[in-house]
Formats: structure tokens, sequence, C-alpha cells
């Protein structure tokens, strides 16, 4: 990675985060940001997921269960807040009638 996309992922991704008290928030903005900031040329979705997930459980946070279901919500994360993104990772409880069938 060069300077230019360290530099953005810091200041996009990891500082926003880093300002959330609660690991459930931190988590729903590493999801958010990264994959709305396009910090990577591809699979931006994917290392969000990856990160996110590894994020979690680093902090003794089981992610949400069923992976249609994250598969569904880490496609269409810009559909959902960072609050209820956060209220998903704490509760494995999200709006899936507002996620497009596939």
């Amino acid at each position: 990675m060069t300077a230019a996309p360290k530099r953005t992922l810091r200041r996009e991704v990891l500082e926003p985060a880093a300002e959330h008290d609660d690991p459930y928030h931190r988590a729903a903005t590493l999801l958010w940001k990264i994959e709305s900031v396009h910090v990577f040329e591809d699979a931006n979705k994917r290392t969000a997921w990856a990160v996110t997930e590894n994020y979690l459980r680093e902090n003794g946070i089981a992610p949400p269960p069923g992976d249609e279901l994250v598969e569904r919500v880490v496609r269409r994360a810009g559909m959902f807040d960072v609050d209820e993104l956060a209220d998903w990772f704490e509760t494995g409880d999200i709006d899936a009638s507002r996620l497009p069938e596939h």
C-alpha cells in the first residue's frame, strides 16, 4: 500500500472509528467507511467485512449469524447508518426487509 492510501485509510476510516467508545459502533464504522471510501481499487466490501469480523472477534464479540444475511448486509451496508449496523452487531437484528433479495 502506498502512502496516499495509508493516509486515506487512517483519516477516513480509522480515526472516525476511534471516535466511538463502544466496539459495536467502532465495528460499524469500519464496515461502513471501508466500503464507502473505496480505499482500495477492488474488493472493498470483502475487505470491509474481513476487517470488521476480525475486529469483532478480537473484542470477544461473535459476528452476526447467517452467511446469507451477512452477505446481503455487507453488499448493501450503505443502506444503513452506523447506528443501525452497530445495533446489528450487538443484537443480531437488522431490518432485512430493506435489503434486495439478491
